[in-house]
């Protein structure tokens, strides 16, 4: 099963903190930065497969099937997500979270669409 979106953000802090446990104080800061690390999706903004992630005000997108940054910026603390995103499994599990996701936003959007016929076939019968 793939993993959540809220465990693929803890995968990458602890990247950070990998990547940075052996400067001194630094480790700390970036640990504290990157405590609000958020990761999305949003088939409804691009339909490309994209992962956003985004730390404070910075927010940064990329493309899952071609690994290149679609927008924003998190400058050189974008190295954390080349790296992170060139793990074994990682590529994998946001596949899954964006069918997963693509199929909740269809879902979602067949089921209100459901609604909205029954209700005009109620006002046709009156």
């Amino acid at each position: 099963m793939a993993k959540s979106l809220n465990e693929l953000a803890e995968h990458l802090k602890e990247l950070i903190k990998e990547m940075n446990k052996n400067t001194t104080n630094i480790s700390h800061i970036h640990a504290y930065r990157f405590n609000n690390l958020k990761i999305s999706m949003d088939p409804t903004t691009d339909s490309e497969p994209h992962v956003i992630f985004t730390v404070g005000v910075s927010e940064v997108k990329y493309s899952i099937s071609s690994l290149q940054r679609m927008s924003g910026s998190w400058g050189p603390d974008e190295r954390y997500i080349t790296k992170w995103l060139s793990r074994i499994g990682v590529i994998e599990d946001l596949k899954e979270q964006w069918r997963q996701t693509v199929g909740v936003k269809h879902d979602s959007k067949k089921l209100a669409d459901d609604e909205i016929n029954k209700i005009n076939l109620s006002k046709n019968d009156k």
